[in-house]
Protein backbone atom coordinates (compact mmCIF):
# COMPACT_ATOMS: atom_id res chain seq x y z
CA UNK A 1 0.00 0.00 0.00
CA UNK A 2 2.99 2.20 0.73
CA UNK A 3 4.22 2.33 -3.06
CA UNK A 4 0.84 2.74 -4.32
CA UNK A 5 0.64 6.42 -2.41
CA UNK A 6 3.67 7.17 -3.51
CA UNK A 7 2.51 9.15 -6.52
CA UNK A 8 0.24 11.29 -4.21
CA UNK A 9 1.71 14.26 -3.61
CA UNK A 10 1.47 15.95 -0.31
CA UNK A 11 2.90 19.81 -0.24
CA UNK A 12 3.47 20.41 3.21
CA UNK A 13 5.62 23.03 4.79
CA UNK A 14 9.01 21.01 4.60
CA UNK A 15 12.16 22.93 3.52
CA UNK A 16 14.48 20.23 2.63
CA UNK A 17 11.95 18.40 0.48
CA UNK A 18 11.32 22.36 -0.77
CA UNK A 19 14.91 23.15 -1.14
CA UNK A 20 15.66 19.68 -3.32
CA UNK A 21 12.91 20.34 -5.54
CA UNK A 22 10.37 17.71 -4.79
CA UNK A 23 6.95 17.13 -2.00
CA UNK A 24 6.99 14.85 0.28
CA UNK A 25 4.15 12.30 -0.09
CA UNK A 26 2.20 10.73 2.43
CA UNK A 27 4.43 7.62 2.10
CA UNK A 28 7.30 10.09 2.68
CA UNK A 29 5.90 10.94 5.64
CA UNK A 30 4.35 7.57 6.78
CA UNK A 31 7.87 6.44 6.59
CA UNK A 32 9.16 9.12 8.92
CA UNK A 33 7.15 8.73 10.78
CA UNK A 34 7.30 5.10 11.14
CA UNK A 35 11.21 5.94 12.06
CA UNK A 36 10.63 8.33 14.50
CA UNK A 37 8.39 5.90 16.13
CA UNK A 38 11.08 2.96 16.16
CA UNK A 39 13.23 5.22 18.10
CA UNK A 40 11.09 6.31 20.39
CA UNK A 41 10.24 9.83 19.80
CA UNK A 42 7.00 10.06 19.91
CA UNK A 43 6.62 13.90 20.26
CA UNK A 44 8.17 13.79 16.72
CA UNK A 45 5.81 10.66 15.26
CA UNK A 46 3.03 12.87 16.76
CA UNK A 47 4.28 16.43 14.66
CA UNK A 48 4.15 13.88 11.42
CA UNK A 49 0.93 12.46 11.96
CA UNK A 50 -0.36 15.73 13.01
CA UNK A 51 0.63 17.18 9.60
CA UNK A 52 -1.24 14.49 8.31
CA UNK A 53 -4.42 15.28 9.62
CA UNK A 54 -4.11 18.83 8.75
CA UNK A 55 -4.32 17.94 5.09
CA UNK A 56 -7.35 15.30 5.95
CA UNK A 57 -5.07 12.11 6.09
CA UNK A 58 -5.67 9.62 8.67
CA UNK A 59 -2.58 7.67 10.05
CA UNK A 60 -4.33 3.93 11.36
CA UNK A 61 -1.86 1.53 12.92
CA UNK A 62 -2.47 -1.87 12.98
CA UNK A 63 -1.55 -4.72 16.08
CA UNK A 64 0.44 -6.55 13.06
CA UNK A 65 3.06 -3.26 12.64
CA UNK A 66 1.62 -2.26 9.27
CA UNK A 67 0.51 1.22 8.92
CA UNK A 68 -3.24 2.36 6.62
CA UNK A 69 -3.99 5.90 6.37
CA UNK A 70 -7.33 7.14 4.80
CA UNK A 71 -8.44 10.52 3.79
CA UNK A 72 -11.17 12.23 5.59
Amino acid sequence: MLEACRTIAVHLDDYAAMAAGRSLTIADLIQQRQTARQHRDFVKADQIRDRLAAVSITVVDQPDGEVRWHRQ
